[in-house]
């Protein structure tokens, strides 16, 4: 059996905020996008978080702020997605967080 990462918290501080997942999608594991994950499996707001891992993907574009990181989070019930760095407090990269190896 294999020992699970320690996860990090993360704290999305925005207001419905999409986290995106497609995992029969290649592209939505290699490349986050809003196009290459369609799928929204959760809208949250102000939340904590368990952040698994970040990698480069869209640039997303809000108030004036840009980011094309992007942090795999699971949220309290399990469910697991994508959600851009710019909603997530800590700056471009969140500290803590490791890039994805994959």
């Amino acid at each position: 059996m294999t020992a699970r990462a320690a996860l990090t918290s993360v704290y999305i501080w925005a207001s419905n905020v999409n986290v995106r997942h497609d995992g029969a999608d290649a592209d939505c594991v290699f490349h986050p996008s809003r196009a290459s994950c369609p799928t929204v499996v959760a809208t949250v707001s102000r939340t904590t978080a368990q952040g698994h891992c970040q990698r480069q993907g869209e640039t997303i574009h809000d108030s004036g702020y840009s980011n094309r990181w992007w942090t795999l989070v699971e949220l309290a019930d399990g469910r697991i997605g994508w959600v851009n760095n710019i909603y997530i407090r800590g700056g471009e990269k969140i500290a803590g967080v490791p890039d994805c190896s994959w």
